[in-house]
């Protein structure tokens, strides 16, 4: 037993340790659902499975419902699955699972929502930090191109009142100083065009750059959610996101401006997922070499094969996430190098 994720006065109730939230018993977990549990419940576990179509009186349970999981422990959904639950289609399995099958199944339903929980927090976290920082480049940019139109506009004029006097030098109407006059500030309102122009580009540049990062970083965090990583270690990339983005980037006296990003910080978090990834590895390939030592049975043969299948999935995923965050460190140089001083 444990105590209850949950803040609220039942802090005692029944909850399986997350030690046994591996990724053997949430697979086992996946298949026995999908093959008994998903013709009801739905294949997301949201109660939208083909027989809840002709359940009228009791649909099928939303068991990813999270008000519903954080008032319903480990217990009793364990029971709920052996005795079932009076009054509903749910009957009981009690005659047809054993009980590691049940908890199995458990984990698997909470493994869901912790899943859907995370995708939200990465999701918050990347707006936070990302789409805030497109969103004010983009209001310096709507303030730049309201310059660009006026100017524009100034050119035209300047350019057709430049015609209009070369005609008029023919007649004798104005002079070649006039015309001359008239010249140079054409000259001048294209230096200014362009100018404002180059501007423009470059914060078309700063928003794909900061788009690239935002996809740097939501590539790594989907996959720490897909390989289920410990709370700490998934709270740590959250924080590397909000110190990589968050507030870099202002307006001041209508002028874009951008900070630095913490990046020793950054790094150091990095590094220190990094480790925890390498750890891992370097245990599973102890445990798998003890295995491969040991006199082969078809059981310990589908284990190591186990151990090198999660051997090969963690030393991607820690690979991806070096080349990742090396690509947004170069990312956040261009910006600082595009970002316009005035």
């Amino acid at each position: 037993m444990r105590h209850s994720p949950v803040p609220g006065p039942d802090q005692n109730g029944y909850y399986i340790r997350k030690r046994f939230y591996t990724e053997e018993n949430i697979q086992a977990g996946r298949e026995f659902y999908s093959i008994n549990c998903a013709v009801c419940h739905g294949q997301e576990a949201d109660g939208t499975g083909i027989r809840a179509e002709i359940m009228t009186e009791a649909k099928p349970r939303m068991l990813t419902n999270l008000d519903w999981q954080n008032t319903h422990d480990d217990l009793y959904m364990l029971r709920s699955i052996k005795y079932g639950v009076p009054g509903t289609a749910m009957t009981p399995w009690g005659d047809f699972t054993s009980s590691l099958q049940r908890m199995q199944l458990v984990i698997f339903i909470r493994s869901l929502t912790e899943e859907t929980e995370r995708r939200g927090q990465l999701a918050t976290a990347l707006f936070q930090a990302f789409d805030a920082a497109q969103m004010t480049i983009e209001n310096a940019r709507i303030e730049e191109y309201t310059n660009i139109d006026t100017t524009q506009k100034q050119y035209g004029e300047t350019k057709r009142e430049l015609e209009k006097i070369k005609d008029d030098i023919v007649t004798g109407k104005a002079t070649p100083e006039q015309a001359s006059v008239i010249f140079k500030k054409e000259f001048d309102l294209l230096a200014q065009l362009q100018k404002q122009k180059e501007k423009d580009n470059k914060y078309t540049d700063l928003k794909g750059s900061v788009k690239k990062e935002f996809d740097l970083y939501q590539e790594i965090g989907k996959a720490l959610i897909n390989r289920q990583v410990d709370e700490e270690t998934f709270n740590d990339f959250l924080n590397l996101i909000k110190i990589s983005g968050e507030n870099r980037f202002s307006i001041k006296e209508k002028h874009l401006t951008i900070s630095p990003a913490p990046e020793k910080e950054i790094a150091a978090i990095g590094q220190k997922i990094i480790n925890m990834l390498n750890t891992t590895i370097a245990n599973l390939s102890k445990e798998n070499h003890l295995e491969e030592g040991k006199i082969q049975t078809p059981a310990i043969a589908k284990k190591a094969a186990h151990l090198t299948s999660e051997i090969r999935d963690y030393t991607k995923l820690r690979n991806l996430i070096v080349s990742n965050l090396q690509e947004a460190v170069r990312e956040r140089e261009k910006e600082a190098k595009n970002i316009i001083g005035e």
